[in-house]
């Protein structure tokens, strides 16, 4: 009987391959006679934009930040002395040696991968995890606990059996003739994987889906494993091994939440840590007989977290998906699903080798079958099935404390970290197109920069990330939302005489939305600012090229890309929210969708934003409420420049 997945001579004697970054190295896992890499030879390298038109976006971009006609001045003329010098064109052709050298992957995607990721040695909650809260369940089948985690499982088994056999579809961007197919290699690392911490760099670890078909269950901190995949039943239509039914899947949930053993010693606890110091104590586990506990861990489809809590309001479910208390996860899983008591469920994700977007579309997936019951739950006559099986760590005095102090490490992320959860009402999607003729995308995005500006005074760099898919191993590139126009259209708003007449502001705002549409485009096809300037950036032999004062002394760049705020929109009807954190000390994390008829934003940020901000007290105000408030009161602001010409507009701006 067939299993589907890898052939074990692709993963070596112990049935894993270990992954430091280069997708060169696993694209051998990318059979193109199937349907999900069928296009992945057509799709076109990342491209290298010239160096004039770079340079140009990029004196655009910081045209806003600049303090004063001096500064933008200087930094028009360094930009000059830069195209000019032979540094630019040495690091310009090392760039274009580089691309043909990555041919077959992107110049970009090692260094993104490595260093951006894995050698980031930040804890990945709060730093790089990101989250997805699904709707609840319409299904009286799973409106308990064991019902939707069952359910979920069953659509997630079924969703990942594409994947190995390459029915999935590929994903496409555009429509018409525009419609283009997108990279898939990001799918083979979402399933049989995991992060492994490791000293400056960390790696991945995948498994042969054919050989590990389990998957990992916490429930009050204990570990658990079964079989996704019955051995020796067929499905009766491809020859495979038959997967566990609903039922059969929901029984081994049940008898998991029927251990009354009571609660295990929080050993997910230890990574939550620094990278470097979660290294160190994986090896004292590794050291002390946990060796087949953590490859139990590591080689799992997934884990399941089954959470006693029952969160009711939008915003307690973001705070107990985001980070909850730390315990009862393994923070190294790229896909971790959580369901609560009340069934409320999510998904925390992974973020080092594969970006939201695929995530999303196996979200998609499993919502959508099981939302429509266009899926199968395999209901039907229950097989005698082997007890899950209980893995206990062997803990010495030393991991016992370890653990003691990541959770003090732990609590002190909570408490440092606040969340607002905000679902604007007044209007959405159809609005902003048919009414406000605008790009929903863009019109939010310049609520953004009103909303900041009537907080602090000033805007300041704005990180939209835009999907580069449509290229060969391409992840993502960065829209500048703060333009020039985007910062008069945010001046005329909070103005306190109210000089500018609505006409003027409305045109303001449509020239601020075309821009940042550019912007947009440019950053989809590759053209932005940022990637480019890093990887040149990446070339520069010191020895060589001595110092470029470009890279090197040029704070405008720096104050340009150092996102105050990060910005990522992703929309799905059967989202209730997602979201991550900052990415600055002093900065705000906000993911937002824009359905049909509201808005939804999640506001994560520290609750002391530091010395630069001394007008929030931590003590007397929490700025992600205050942010959110803020953007609600722009959005409502910017509808009325769509009123009638005899409506009286009240300002939103007096309440903040």
């Amino acid at each position: 009987m067939k299993i589907l997945g890898g052939q074990a001579n692709k993963y070596g004697p112990h049935h894993y391959r270990e992954c430091h970054g280069d997708y060169r190295c696993e694209s051998d896992l990318e059979d193109t006679s199937l349907n999900l890499y069928k296009h992945q030879s057509s799709i076109p390298s990342l491209p290298i934009p010239s160096l004039g038109e770079t340079l140009d976006l990029y004196l655009q971009s910081v045209a806003p930040l600049c303090e004063n006609e001096k500064e933008f001045s200087e930094a028009a003329d360094q930009v000059l002395r830069f195209r000019e010098n032979h540094t630019s064109s040495v690091l310009q052709n090392r760039l274009i040696q580089r691309a043909r050298e990555f041919s077959t992957s992107s110049f970009l995607a090692l260094w993104w991968n490595t260093e951006v990721y894995l050698q980031d040695r930040s804890p990945l909650a709060f730093n790089v995890s990101y989250f997805f809260h699904f709707s609840d369940s319409i299904h009286l089948e799973q409106r308990t606990q064991a019902g939707r985690a069952a359910a979920l499982l069953r659509a997630t088994m079924v969703f990942r059996q594409g994947i190995l056999s390459g029915q999935n579809s590929t994903d496409f961007v555009g429509r018409g003739k525009n419609r283009k197919p997108m990279c898939a290699t990001g799918y083979k690392y979402m399933f049989n994987s995991c992060r492994i911490p490791c000293r400056k760099q960390d790696y991945y670890k995948l498994y042969n889906p054919s050989i590990y078909r389990h998957v990992v269950v916490m429930y009050r901190n204990h570990f658990y494993t079964f079989p996704l995949i019955h051995e020796n039943i067929s499905d009766g239509q491809s020859g495979c091994c038959a997967l566990l039914s609903f039922e059969e899947i929901k029984i081994q949930i049940e008898r998991i939440l029927q251990d009354t053993s009571g609660e295990a010693s929080p050993v997910g606890l230890l990574s939550a840590q620094n990278r470097d110091k979660w290294a160190e104590q994986r090896e004292v586990l590794l050291n002390n007989g946990n060796e087949a506990t953590l490859q139990a861990i590591e080689s799992a489809i997934l884990l399941l977290s089954l959470e006693d809590g029952a969160p009711m309001s939008r915003q307690e479910t973001a705070r107990a998906l985001w980070h909850g208390n730390g315990k009862n996860r393994f923070f190294d899983k790229c896909v971790q699903l959580f369901v609560f008591r009340n069934a409320k469920a999510g998904l925390l994700g992974e973020h080092a080798m594969l970006d939201g977007m695929p995530m999303s579309v196996y979200a998609d997936f499993i919502l959508t079958r099981l939302h429509r019951k266009q899926l199968d739950l395999g209901r039907g006559p229950t097989q005698n099935l082997p007890k899950p099986q209980r893995h206990e760590f062997h803990f010495t005095q030393s991991i016992l404390s370890s653990i003691y102090s990541a959770g003090k490490f732990y609590q002190h992320l909570i408490h440092a970290h606040t969340v607002n959860v905000t679902v604007f009402n007044g209007f959405g999607k159809q609005k902003i197109i048919k009414t406000f003729s605008c790009s929903p995308d863009a019109f939010v995005q310049m609520a953004i920069q009103v909303a900041y500006r009537r907080l602090f005074g000033r805007n300041t760099a704005t990180y939209e990330a835009i999907q580069t898919r449509s290229f060969l191993h391409g992840r993502t590139e960065t829209a500048r939302s703060c333009s020039q126009q985007s910062v008069e259209f945010a001046k005329s708003m909070t103005e306190k005489n109210f000089t500018t007449k609505r006409a003027r502001k409305k045109s303001m705002l449509l020239d601020a939305v075309k821009v940042h549409v550019d912007y947009m485009r440019r950053a989809a096809q590759g053209r932005g600012v940022d990637r480019h300037l890093l990887a040149l950036r990446h070339l520069i032999h010191p020895e060589q090229d001595g110092m470029v004062p470009f890279f090197e002394k040029n704070p405008l760049l720096k104050r340009s890309s150092t996102w105050h705020i990060s910005t990522s929109h992703l929309t799905h009807e059967l989202f209730d929210g997602w979201g991550w954190g900052e990415v600055v000390p002093d900065g705000f994390g906000i993911a937002y969708s824009v359905k049909a008829d509201c808005i939804h934003f999640n506001i994560a940020c520290l609750r002391d934003l530091g010395q630069n901000f001394p007008e929030f007290d931590p003590l007397e105000c929490d700025p992600a409420q205050r942010m959110g408030d803020s953007i609600e009161n722009s959005l409502v602001d910017m509808s009325h420049l769509f009123d009638e010409p005899n409506t009286e507009i009240v300002s939103m701006n007096a309440k903040l």
